[in-house]
């Protein structure tokens, strides 16, 4: 599959998977302290419908994005738009996992135009939160507070000049090596539930923005008469999958499946997301 590389004209960082001639693409968001990295092995295998491709965004202050302003749902979307515009696509299914899935959301109802569809993986609601997640969505407003201060230390020259890269294609392989000679899941959660270890990827102001956009509240959906496939983790780690699926069996269109996983089913469940967003497509699309 032909990998182009692309920025936009605010500067977001994204790939470009499969046919270069295509006007109908599927878009992939990826979640909090992600990068498009996430998407890799997802697109090395995806079987998509003839004349689609798929774009792979760095959302602003994540991987190569990085950004050291201002970041949040507005920019985002902004931003998401002007990757479509860009290469000139007609057609898209919205798709994301977590803070990736919020967004989705929010895209499809905020710029509805040319939207076939929707994927959301593992979406946060509100009323669905769980663990220090909930205890976080009370107090969101400190996130900003903290940021704001960062942002002014970063005005006058405190800050971080260089960051690794973070290669999820090549974690999730060596996670998965390692929870099959330990089922306990420590690995999993020892790296992919452990913020301290995000920030040596990201900028702090960033991490804090894109904490808080996570447990923003979101705008209504039960008015949106779009083809929605979702997938929850039955593990709910960070999200009830009982109430997350009552909450979006309210979409007129929308097929919900529940797979053994704690959250991060790109990681824990490749081949099932894969041949889920595989027959689905080829069936709405």
């Amino acid at each position: 599959m032909e990998i182009t590389e692309h920025c936009t004209a605010s500067g977001m960082f994204y790939r470009r998977h499969g046919d270069q001639a295509g006007h109908a693409a599927l878009v992939l968001c990826h979640g909090l302290a992600s990068n498009s990295s996430r998407w890799q092995e997802l697109c090395e295998q995806l079987d998509l419908p003839p004349g689609w491709c798929a774009l792979v965004p760095d959302l602003r202050g994540h991987g190569n994005s990085a950004w050291q302003g201002q970041i949040g749902h507005a920019q985002w979307l902004a931003d998401l738009e002007q990757m479509l515009t860009a290469e000139s696509i007609q057609h898209h299914v919205i798709s994301g996992h977590c803070l990736g899935a919020n967004l989705a959301l929010q895209y499809a109802v905020r710029r509805p135009s040319g939207c076939l569809g929707m994927i959301l993986i593992e979406p946060m609601l509100p009323q669905a939160r769980q663990g220090y997640l909930r205890v976080l969505g009370k107090l969101r407003w400190l996130l900003l507070v903290v940021a704001f201060l960062i942002v002014m230390g970063n005005r006058i020259g405190i800050y971080r000049r260089q960051l690794p890269r973070l290669d999820l294609y090549e974690l999730d392989r060596f996670t998965r090596q390692v929870m099959q000679t330990d089922p306990s899941n420590s690995a999993l959660l020892q790296r992919y539930a452990a913020p301290l270890d995000d920030l040596r990827y990201m900028h702090s102001a960033a991490y804090l923005q894109a904490l808080h956009a996570t447990l923003q509240p979101l705008p209504s959906f039960d008015h949106l008469n779009l083809p929605c496939l979702v997938m929850l983790s039955s593990g709910g780690l960070f999200g009830d999958p009982a109430l997350t699926q009552r909450a979006l069996e309210c979409l007129p269109q929308v097929e919900i499946h529940q797979l053994n996983a704690q959250h991060w089913l790109p990681t824990e469940q490749p081949d099932a997301m894969r041949l889920l967003m595989q027959r689905w497509l080829k069936l709405r699309v």
